[in-house]
């Protein structure tokens, strides 16, 4: 009698643990669902029912148009219907017969219309399928269901976004199944994604690398977080539940990485890879809300940073997020200001700077090679891209040559890299291509950004020229002579638009012109859309063939045009700017910033540096206290001497350090030590 009462509590206990397992795969195909459905009603779907031809299809679509574009325009109007079914009742009937015909004539005809590229077929046709079967799964036939599982993967495959894109399609596959372990398999393989890597994906300084190391954490970078986010949402109190590890990696990724890449309403371009072709594709700002939502679901412990980000999202607060941050996997550096977002764009040859893919980005060939990127407001490049002189991209050193034939473009040379804290950045690079080389600093203060250039050399037979702005205009341009006029090339040493001031630093003249420019964004990419603007270009010139051409100029993000022409710029100095040493010195000698491009020794003033090794620093001092942050640009030292003295009063004192560099993916990261004279 025991034996057989105890069997039954063994049956019994398994029935309820398949009975709960089913429960969490219902719940998370309710909440699924739910993602698709629409939350007004849209009288456009009916239209599009009344408009359906008895087999299926649309009379106002041209279904022989062009090899595998058809299906997406089709699938969006079924997916259009079946958002809708909910909410009109009295009209489900005649949705779910346009639903089924809809679906039965493409897959009557799929085999005709696979995509010539493969995401097509292996992600994004599934993603339109799914959010129509999620919907009226318990409502089409079983012979209809089987077609669309098929459609979908058995394993996750791939790797970064795009595994986390399949990863996706093998849970839904397991949600139509019921197979919980297909289930885990999608989530297991998605749970990864986020986690940090030294492959392509989210990285140890939360830059997403795609496609050999490319920036990419506004396009790649932002899927694999809307899609991690959402299924840790989904998940949530269920067996499925993501764990606190994974959790934390999305929000690290979302918080220390993405959120410093876009501005009030602006993402970034230079963090979008080939997507700087497509229109408005730095005004993807609010696709981050529906991001923002799914993290506060799975992420209590940083609601208030959720809450400031979205505020800056709406322009309700621009200075939400201050301070500078330099990304040494990415090579990519970010200074935000309460009243500006500047970012500067630089590669190595361990990153990719361009690439041109499925047609877009026919003209990036220059970037990663230093564009700087200044933003007074969220709009000031807001579709610029087509208008753009791409042979002139915001400090880049470069030659007229712009078309990028080439799938991926590197820097030829290996020195890359910058040093940040809260007040002051240092990033520096050796810009390397075919027939052009030249050695380039950024420094980076309060108001203030300086740029130094030196050993210039060119061999293309072409002039070879460095850009100090490109951008729209939107406010009247004055030069020390007066405003400027359209269409007129003019020479002057300071200009000034809309706060920002542009000042020679070595008496040399900036070249400018305003105009308006008409273009095309079908000369970059795929998209044939007419763009028009005002545009002012300031650049200098070095000349054909140039052998040790150098420059030094400052921009100045925040002054008022009554100051720009009196303003003198007093309180630092530039120390050395030559193919050994870029370095920069406040007035008071508190802070040292530059580069070493070799092991070398340098004094200034009552100061003696050194360094075994090139390298990036900033020295600061407070009375004979100093702290010491340093770089190394080459990403190969594990040990860089340091040689330190200072006189006073005919009394040297002197400090030397064996400095142990960040290793592994912690390479070209910063090390900070601090060191006192007299101990």
């Amino acid at each position: 009698m025991f034996a057989m009462l105890l069997k039954i509590l063994l049956i019994m206990m398994i029935l309820s643990v398949g009975s709960f397992a089913n429960d969490d795969i219902d719940t998370l195909f309710s909440r699924l669902k739910n993602y698709y459905l629409a939350k007004k009603s849209n009288d456009t779907s009916l239209i599009i029912m009344r408009t359906q031809a008895i087999d299926g299809s649309w009379k106002s679509l041209n279904y022989d148009f062009e090899k595998g574009r058809w299906p997406s325009k089709h699938l969006n109007r079924i997916k259009s219907l079946s958002s809708v079914y909910e909410l009109f009742p009295t009209k489900k009937d005649s949705l779910r017969i346009a639903i089924i015909r809809g679906l039965e004539f493409w897959f009557n005809d799929q085999a005709r219309f696979i995509h010539d590229n493969w995401w097509v077929n292996e992600i994004g046709i599934q993603r339109e399928i799914n959010r129509i079967a999620l919907i009226v799964w318990n409502e089409i036939p079983e012979n209809l269901k089987e077609k669309i599982i098929k459609l979908y993967p058995e394993v996750p495959n791939r790797n970064a976004t795009n595994r986390a894109w399949i990863s996706e399609n093998v849970i839904i596959r397991g949600l139509f199944e019921h197979n919980e372990q297909r289930i885990f398999s999608g989530l297991n393989a998605l749970s990864t994604i986020p986690v940090v890597t030294n492959q392509e994906g989210h990285q140890i300084d939360h830059t997403y690398l795609m496609h050999g190391r490319l920036l990419y954490n506004g396009g790649y970078g932002k899927v694999s977080l809307s899609i991690s986010a959402k299924w840790a949402s989904i998940t949530k109190n269920t067996k499925f539940a993501f764990s606190k590890k994974v959790i934390s990696e999305i929000a690290s990724l979302a918080l220390e990485g993405n959120r410093w890449m876009m501005w009030g309403g602006m993402v970034d371009v230079m963090c979008l890879g080939r997507e700087i072709a497509r229109k408005e594709g730095n005004s993807l700002a609010d696709s981050y809300l529906p991001l923002l939502k799914n993290l506060r679901d799975i992420d209590s412990h940083n609601l208030d940073d959720y809450d400031a980000w979205q505020r800056n999202i709406n322009k309700d607060e621009l200075a939400d997020l201050v301070g500078n941050r330099y990304f040494w996997r990415g090579e990519f550096l970010v200074m935000r200001r309460p009243f500006s977002y500047v970012s500067l764009k630089m590669s190595s040859n361990r990153v990719v700077g361009s690439e041109y893919i499925n047609k877009e980005n026919a003209k990036g060939l220059w970037l990663g090679m230093g564009v700087l990127s200044i933003y007074r407001h969220p709009s000031d490049y807001k579709n610029i891209y087509p208008l753009w002189d791409w042979n002139k991209l915001p400090g880049v050193t470069s030659y007229n040559q712009t078309e990028q034939k080439d799938r991926r473009v590197t820097n030829f040379s290996d020195f890359s890299g910058g040093v940040c804290n809260q007040e002051y950045c240092v990033a520096s690079m050796i810009a390397s291509r075919l027939n052009l080389k030249v050695k380039k600093t950024w420094f980076f203060f309060e108001d203030y950004i300086i740029a130094l250039g030196a050993g210039i050399k060119g061999s293309a037979d072409l002039e070879i020229t460095t850009s100090v702005d490109q951008r729209l205009v939107n406010s009247e341009i004055v030069m020390e002579q007066g405003k400027i006029k359209k269409d007129v090339l003019y020479r002057s040493k300071r200009f000034w638009l809309d706060s920002i001031a542009y000042v020679s630093l070595d008496e040399k003249d900036f070249l400018a012109k305003f105009e308006h420019r008409k273009g095309n964004w079908r000369s970059i990419g795929t998209e044939n859309k007419k763009e028009s603007g005002d545009i002012l270009n300031i650049w200098l010139t070095h000349g054909i063939n140039p052998t040790l051409e150098s420059y030094a100029y400052l921009i100045d993000l925040n002054v008022k045009l009554e100051n720009i022409f009196k303003k003198q710029y007093k309180d630092f100095y530039i120390v050395r700017n030559d193919s050994n040493f870029q370095i920069v010195c406040d007035s008071e000698e508190k802070i040292w910033l530059g580069t070493f491009f070799s092991s070398d020794t340098i004094r200034i003033k009552n100061v003696q540096l050194g360094f075994s090794e090139p390298a990036i620093f900033m020295l600061q001092r407070k009375e004979s206290s100093y702290k010491l942050f340093i770089a190394d640009p080459l990403q190969k030292k594990q040990t860089i001497w340091f040689n330190f003295s200072y006189e006073e009063a005919k009394k040297t004192t002197m400090f030397k350090s064996k400095i142990e560099m960040p290793k592994e993916d912690q390479l070209g990261s910063t090390k900070m030590i601090e060191f006192k004279l007299g101990d």
